[in-house]
């Protein structure tokens, strides 16, 4: 049996459920910031690539963890549970026709993006979380790549689809919408690769 929510418990859910996807998001923007910086900054990785290689990798492993965690049907803290909680408590509402909206909405995650849902928690449960042996004295995990072929951009869409969703019913509700946007990620990032490009240069002119 469904316990009815009060609209501060709803709220309540949706501000924590889109700070577990800010938290994601950060960590998949500053990893591909930083994949980028390298390009142009090769000395920097060359002179501390055991702290980036291990950096990006547990950047990497958090984020499809925490991916498969928002979009886990099974979950409590997930996008579908806060489908579910909304369609049970439909007195929250003026609209009426929320009850059709929401289950629209769950089409578009079980159909539309069903496919990269199931090969984020094929990473997840073969790889991340769980050693397959399918796939555990594979080199470069090609195969895997093949099984479930997954971009970050499937990542990126999820995600943004995710707010919209969070964002159209806090909109119903008279509350606040919610931005991915973080600046200050990339900004810090540069700070770094802005220090270690100092500590080269001074080191190469005192060589």
């Amino acid at each position: 049996m469904s316990t009815k929510y009060t609209k501060e418990n709803l709220i309540e859910f949706m501000e924590q459920l889109f700070k577990e996807i800010y938290h994601v998001n950060n960590k998949l923007n500053l990893h591909m910031y930083i994949h980028n910086k390298f390009v142009d900054n090769q000395g920097v990785s060359d002179i501390a690539i055991s702290y980036f290689v291990i950096t990006m990798d547990s950047l990497q492993n958090d984020m499809i963890i925490q991916v498969f965690k928002i979009f886990d049907k099974s979950g409590y803290g997930t996008i579908f549970k806060f489908l579910n909680l909304i369609e049970a408590n439909p007195h929250l509402f003026t609209d009426k026709k929320v009850y059709i909206k929401v289950q629209e909405d769950r089409d578009k995650y079980e159909n539309e993006k069903r496919e990269s849902i199931k090969n984020i928690t094929t990473w997840r449960n073969q790889l991340y979380a769980h050693y397959d042996k399918k796939y555990f004295l594979e080199k470069d995990r090609l195969k895997l790549a093949d099984d479930a072929p997954m971009l970050l951009q499937d990542i990126i869409d999820l995600l943004n689809m995710a707010v919209e969703t969070i964002n159209y019913y806090s909109g119903l509700l008279d509350f606040a919408r919610f931005s991915l946007i973080t600046p200050e990620i990339t900004k810090d990032a540069d700070k770094l690769f802005e220090s270690l490009n100092f500590y080269i240069d001074h080191r190469t002119n005192n060589l």
